[in-house]
């Protein structure tokens, strides 16, 4: 069955939003690999050569 509950689109999007919302926040004081360098990426900053 393709249907839906009428709430259920809305619930996901906010979700995914939120979602989104802290990934970037990752990229302000970065730490997504193993080296932890904390460079802000959102600003281009390199602390890993």
């Amino acid at each position: 069955m393709d249907w839906e509950p009428g709430l259920y689109p809305n619930k996901r999007k906010r979700s995914v939003e939120r979602e989104g919302k802290k990934a970037y926040a990752l990229l302000n004081s970065c730490a997504l690999c193993a080296r932890r360098c904390s460079a802000n990426r959102l600003e281009g900053k390199k602390r890993f050569l």
